[in-house]
């Protein structure tokens, strides 16, 4: 600011500096068979951003704004059932600025996605009480055991894996007399 002043002038200033702020919008997706292939929105998970917790909504969206510029680290809490594809907590760094109601939305985006999990139980029971024993072994596609077990004196027995994320198991079952 410019102006001219003569001896014995005064002049009365008023400075106002608004501080900026952004915004953080957080699109969180699920792979889920029986809504098709691909990603779907996923709602009703939490985040964390500076100490503010949020939920997404239908669309698989949620947003924190009145972020003073600089870097916010995201964290979610990943649902029961399911595997993170990637980080659990991803650096944003805000310097745009933002509103979560901005439309359209010009602040910083941040997406995350995850996998749904599933247990599996190979069961073998033998109809004469002792007649067989039974050996389980189940292995990942890098030929891992995930799962074994062995039959009791009865002959019953089951080998179980949990948390096992999609992919090809195979089981082999071994029934001797």
């Amino acid at each position: 600011v410019d102006f001219d002043l003569k001896p014995l002038d005064t002049v009365d200033c008023t400075f106002t500096n608004t501080l900026q702020t952004g915004a953080i919008e957080i699109t969180k997706t699920r792979k889920h068979a029986a809504d098709g292939p691909g990603d779907h929105p996923h709602t009703g998970v939490e985040f964390t951003v500076d100490g503010t917790t949020v939920t997404t909504d239908a669309n698989g969206e949620a947003c924190v704004d009145g972020l003073i510029f600089g870097d916010y680290n995201v964290t979610e809490t990943v649902p029961t059932g399911y595997v993170a594809d990637g980080n659990t907590t991803k650096t944003v760094t805000v310097d745009n600025t933002a509103s979560c109601d901005d439309d359209p939305y010009g602040g910083e985006t941040v997406s995350f996605g995850n996998t749904p999990l599933t247990d599996l139980t190979v069961s073998v029971d033998s109809q004469v009480d002792g007649g067989t024993a039974s050996t389980i072994e189940c292995v990942d596609e890098a030929d891992e055991t995930v799962a074994s077990g062995s039959t009791g004196a009865n002959g019953d027995g089951s080998a179980s894996a949990t948390n096992l994320e999609p992919g090809t198991y195979t089981c082999t079952v071994v029934i001797d007399p």
